[in-house]
């Protein structure tokens, strides 16, 4: 009898609720339903930060949904990625599979034909627009035909061997990202091993024969773009580099090999005219030595470099117009003009790892990207129908697509989205014939990293910030019954989750993704359902030996307390070495460094010192040491969990304590940094 009532009450209750939503009307239950709010909030400044997941619904002038990601304007989620997202991860996961069971050798020692120098280790390639010379009973030297490429430029592998690494690499990074499963790693370590380190198969680090012309006794500056892309095993490596599998006699050999190369590339006659052309090769060119100066830790150079790249390349590449008159003087003038972009975009985006907006930058004539991009768009829009310049090779679009939808990003402007729409059924009819252009996963990511403001590894790196594994039960108000289920448990779980610390993992920024959901259960006792929720949080966790930016926001007597604005506790101790001192009249903690002048120019004793005063709101850069989880209770018992698993270790944690983050004396999460290297502290310093 008692259970013939409970299944009555439970039906009863599931009629009421129906009703209830069905017939209540809706700005009622608009009203019962609150916004996403964060408890324990630390701070204002986290807002942004978990706004850049957790939208605002905002409708363009047609009504459409748009999502913008904070008060910048920059747009998160359109909704054609939501729809890509499981398409895109099949797509990288079954080009992993295909990498996986391929036993190919990529070496540049297979070439049938030896370069000049007698080594195979030396890469090489032929010029792609290089014929024979029709004047010369041999042909030689070969002579240049630009926009017309020799089917000769494939006789030797070494490019195309190139290439495959490259995006297998990359493929295979980005599928252990979305799975965690070990074995890409394991192909992914092979493939570099093979290409770089095997004495066997590996490449010297030099381009000093690529782009060769037949007749000529070395390569030409035009083949330093053949390894452009090395971008895309750069990208990655921080991600294979989060699995226990990872190497690191690996990462040390490529840090040597790469050192060696950006030697070669800056020093070399060959490197260093390329480096001076003023079209694609010089942007590319760029790139390549941007990514390799961030791989390499040389992160004060690189500021410096992408910002003078930016500017010259934006200054002398970019009409006023937006004409990028480098490119159109090309016969395939359409297709140089959108790969210059892309060079751009790569160089922009990577600056904004360092605090440079190249995005919106604009010449002494108000040259820009944007114009750049806006100068294609009604030829883009007509078929190319009134292009003012030769053009041999058509209009494909999906490159061009690409950039559109990272510019409605960046810029928020809605004649992109609209301009996307119209062109999209353009795209998928190139795809549908095999068109090489159609590796579309790779604007995916290059979305995300934009979308999600570079919380994540995709196109670029905001390393202390990591994805986490958990499996929950997560519940259901009635209240929010009629919400899309996905919605809300999204608020649910960023209602439980965020500014929170959980021991060992970090601190919880707020909701990625939703890998799955069971069917929900309903609980006849309080009418809300339940469901086995498996999901990614981005938590906050830099790894020891980070170097990270922040400022300084107090002076105490165990040191000087650092915050990056949404995290406060960091603490530089000041106990660490003899070059400490307290400033009484100031009140403020100093750090001492040897003077390099000689002892000869000093005017007087204190000169042996340069003094760093640690004044507060300084901008202060630091390296991470360690890191401290404490204990700090909660009221009741901690809350039951399935088991956790982050990104950065593959072991399955369980039941974590889960504690709010607030302003206690006790912290429940604390960093601990240094300033005791050259290049350190203040980064208002001229350290050269």
């Amino acid at each position: 009898m008692p259970l013939v009532i409970r299944s009555r009450t439970l039906i009863i209750l599931i009629v009421v609720i129906t009703f209830l939503y069905v017939f209540w009307p809706r700005e009622h239950r608009q009203q019962q339903c609150p916004p996403i709010r964060v408890e324990n909030e630390l701070n204002s400044e986290l807002g942004p930060l978990i706004d850049a997941v957790r939208s605002t619904i905002i409708t363009d002038n047609k009504g459409n949904q748009k999502v913008y990601l904070n008060a910048k304007g920059y747009i998160t989620f359109l909704s054609v990625l939501r729809k890509q997202h499981h398409t895109m991860v099949h797509k990288l996961v079954k080009s992993a599979e295909w990498a996986l069971g391929n036993n190919s050798v990529y070496s540049v020692t297979l070439k049938p034909q030896l370069p000049p120098s007698g080594d195979p280790h030396d890469y090489m390639s032929l010029g792609r627009y290089y014929w024979p010379d029709p004047t010369k009973p041999d042909g030689l030297p070969y002579i240049r035909k630009d926009g017309y490429p020799n089917p000769e430029f494939f006789s030797i592998n070494d490019y195309l061997y190139l290439r495959k690494m490259f995006r297998e690499v990359q493929n295979l990074g980005f599928a252990y990202f979305f799975t965690y499963e070990e074995k890409y790693v394991e192909k992914a370590m092979a493939r570099l091993k093979e290409w770089f380190l095997d004495e066997k198969t590996k490449m010297n680090p030099n381009l000093n024969y690529a782009g060769y012309r037949k007749g000529e006794a070395f390569g030409w500056k035009a083949g330093v773009l053949d390894f452009h892309q090395v971008f895309r095993i750069l990208q990655v490596i921080p991600l294979l580099r989060n699995s226990h599998l990872w190497d690191p006699e690996i990462e040390i050999g490529l840090k040597t090999w790469m050192t060696e190369y950006y030697s070669w590339l800056t020093t070399s006659t060959i490197g260093r005219a390329e480096g001076k052309s003023v079209n694609n090769h010089g942007t590319f060119y760029d790139v390549q030595a941007l990514f390799l100066l961030d791989y390499l830790n040389r992160y004060d150079e690189a500021k410096t470099f992408v910002l003078q790249a930016l500017q010259n390349r934006i200054n002398d590449g970019i009409l006023p117009t937006g004409q990028q008159h480098y490119e159109t003087d090309r016969p395939t003038s359409w297709f140089y003009s959108v790969f210059n972009l892309q060079g751009l975009f790569l160089l922009a985006e990577r600056a904004d790892h360092y605090g440079v907006d190249g995005w919106h930058y604009e010449g002494p004539s108000g040259q820009s990207i944007k114009k750049a991009v806006d100068f294609l768009l009604p030829y883009a829009l007509n078929d190319g129908k009134g292009w003012p310049v030769k053009n041999i090779k058509g209009f494909e679009m999906n490159d061009y697509v690409k950039l559109l939808e990272l510019s409605y990003i960046i810029y928020g402007d809605d004649k992109y989205l609209e301009a996307i729409e119209e062109l999209r059924p353009k795209t998928k009819a190139e795809q549908a014939v095999g068109s090489k252009m159609a590796h579309w996963e790779d604007n995916y990511l290059c979305n995300i990293a934009l979308l999600s403001n570079r919380l994540l590894w995709t196109c670029l790196n905001k390393k202390m910030f990591i994805l986490t594994v958990l499996r929950d039960t997560i519940h259901i108000q009635p209240y929010d019954f009629h919400k899309p289920k996905y919605e809300a448990l999204t608020d649910e779980i960023n209602r439980i989750y965020a500014n929170k610390v959980i021991q060992e993992i970090g601190l919880c920024i707020c909701l990625f993704d939703i890998l799955s959901a069971s069917e929900e259960v309903v609980h006849y006792g309080n009418g809300a359902s339940y469901a086995n929720v498996t999901f990614r949080l981005v938590v906050f966790r830099p790894f020891i030996g980070e170097i990270l930016e922040g400022t300084v926001s107090s002076n105490t007597a165990e040191g000087v307390k650092v915050t990056l604005g949404y995290f406060d506790d960091i603490l530089i101790p000041t106990n660490q070495d003899d070059k400490w001192k307290f400033d009484h009249e100031t009140q403020v903690w100093v750090r001492l460094w040897d003077n390099i002048i000689p002892e000869e120019e000093w005017e007087s004793v204190e000169d042996k010192y340069l003094y760093m005063y640690m004044d507060k709101d300084l901008p202060i850069r630091f390296r991470v040491i360690d890191e401290k989880f404490t204990d700090v209770g909660t009221k009741g018992p901690p809350p039951k969990r399935t088991g956790m698993k982050t990104s950065s270790s593959s072991t399955i944690l369980s039941n974590k304590l889960i504690i709010p983050f607030n302003n206690t004396k006790q912290v429940p999460y604390e960093l601990i940094g240094s300033i005791a290297e050259r290049g350190l502290g203040a980064t208002v310093w001229n350290w050269s």
